[in-house]
């Protein structure tokens, strides 16, 4: 990550303050991402269970981020590209299972929803990669114990990533994951989510919802807030529940910390009602 740092100031990424949306105070390197992305494949080409289709449409989404956090690209080319991502992922099966007239379709929303949401919640110092984090350990934890091994090597190489991020990243930050880190990640969170789904449809796609519980919530109420302004879904502002506990007086950390105990009871009762069915099993012998 010091590499990175060094690499952004020389190359002028950099994010720079704007007193509205981006509060930072100075001009703060975005190649973050890139770091996360190199971890998490690193760390899943490693395990015996490289899921080289997964890894891939990941990469495309952080170029995507990459590009955007360049020069700025347009909504519909953005949520064009997270689309054939989440169609991509369904054709090779890596996606939600079930019935094509409404798998697919729940795989391109989910896609996208995914994608936006962690992107929306990458607002202050340390936020997205630690609610990513969270989600990716309590995904690890389910599918650990459901002995699907490729997913939690897959969920743990992504928690590692984000750890490692977070170092250089809770407040003050010294670097930022960028679109290129919340593209990527968002996706990967995606990934697990179907994964989850296909161990058991409805309930699966239940508890994956409410591992990655913060990021539902507060994007889904974040949409219809600007809807009901009249403004697109996908305008930011400063109305997210970390604005609103800064504004009542919390400090950056302490809203941070906030936020992750949210996410760890969210991931906690997702992986619960995951595994419910096999403790029964258990109590029952």
């Amino acid at each position: 990550m010091p590499a990175l740092i060094r690499a952004a100031r020389s190359l002028k990424l950099v994010d720079l303050p704007d007193g509205r949306l981006k509060t930072h105070m100075s001009a703060t390197p975005v190649l973050g991402g890139i770091g996360i992305a190199l971890g998490a494949t690193a760390g899943a080409a490693l395990t015996p269970h490289a899921q080289l289709p997964v890894l891939g449409a990941a990469w495309v989404l952080a170029l995507l981020g990459f590009l955007d956090d360049r020069s700025g690209l347009g909504i519909s080319i953005r949520v064009g590209a997270e689309a054939a991502a989440g169609a991509g992922l369904f054709f090779v099966g890596a996606a939600f299972a079930g019935d094509v007239a409404w798998a697919l379709p729940l795989s391109i929303l989910a896609a996208i929803g995914c994608v936006n949401a962690l992107n929306m919640l990458d607002g202050i110092d340390g936020l997205a990669g630690g609610l990513a984090a969270i989600a990716a350990l309590g995904f690890a934890v389910v599918f650990a114990l459901l002995k699907d091994l490729p997913g939690a090597s897959f969920a743990i190489a992504l928690a590692a990533a984000c750890l490692g991020f977070l170092v250089f990243n809770f407040h003050p930050a010294r670097i930022f994951m960028g679109d290129c880190g919340s593209y990527f990640l968002g996706f990967a969170l995606f990934v697990l989510l179907a994964r989850l789904q296909r161990t058991s449809e409805l309930m699966g796609l239940g508890a994956g919802l409410l591992i990655i519980g913060v990021l539902v919530g507060d994007s889904t109420w974040a949409m219809i807030r600007r809807v009901r302004a009249g403004r697109s879904p996908f305008d930011g502002d400063r109305e997210h529940l970390y604005d609103r506990l800064i504004e009542r007086g919390l400090s950056v950390r302490k809203t941070v910390l906030v936020m992750y105990g949210l996410a760890l009871a969210m991931a906690s009762l997702g992986a619960y009602v995951a595994l419910r069915p096999a403790l029964s099993g258990l109590g029952g012998h």
